[in-house]
């Protein structure tokens, strides 16, 4: 498999159970080496926080670097200044995949809805244990939701994501 794989992009975008009742969580890098490609990645999280608040969706928005914070917004109620804050904050230090991950899959299951969309944007520079990755993989066919890692940036790292 040669980067850029697109093919499970593709049909993550395309599948026809997509719908606004699901959840939407975002976990945006915020680590030190994200801090080149902040605004890139802000408008992405804006753009689909704009998405949420439009179809009403519940949507959790999730920074991380070494830590990694949880804002959930039920029913698309994001308001001017919670999109104002998302962009004058920048966490900085080191990276931590699992942490974000576990607050994603812990909105996941504090939410009301079965299924759930988990868009997941760094650079790639980060690991994850075998352990986290077991427990992972059982939650996401527990709850049956759907992860889309997005890359950005030059210095990409695409195995841990493939994983």
């Amino acid at each position: 498999m040669k980067p850029p794989y697109t093919e499970p992009y593709v049909r993550w975008c395309e599948r026809s159970e997509v719908n606004h009742l699901l959840l939407l969580d975002l976990c945006l890098d915020q680590s030190g080496s994200m801090q080149r490609l902040d605004t890139q990645a802000k408008g992405f999280a804006l753009a689909l926080m704009s998405i949420a608040k439009k179809q009403k969706r519940d949507f959790a928005f999730i920074p991380f670097s070494s830590r990694a914070y949880k804002y959930v917004y039920k029913k698309g109620k994001i308001k001017g200044k919670d999109m104002v804050e998302l962009c004058q904050n920048f966490i900085g230090g080191g990276t931590n995949f699992e942490a974000a991950l576990r607050k994603g899959t812990e909105a996941i299951q504090n939410s009301s809805f079965k299924k759930a969309d988990i868009v997941f944007v760094t650079d790639g520079e980060a690991r994850v244990s075998e352990e986290f990755l077991q427990y992972f993989q059982e939650h996401k066919q527990e709850k049956e939701f759907q992860i889309l890692s997005l890359l950005i940036g030059t210095n990409r790292d695409y195995r841990t994501i493939f994983r």
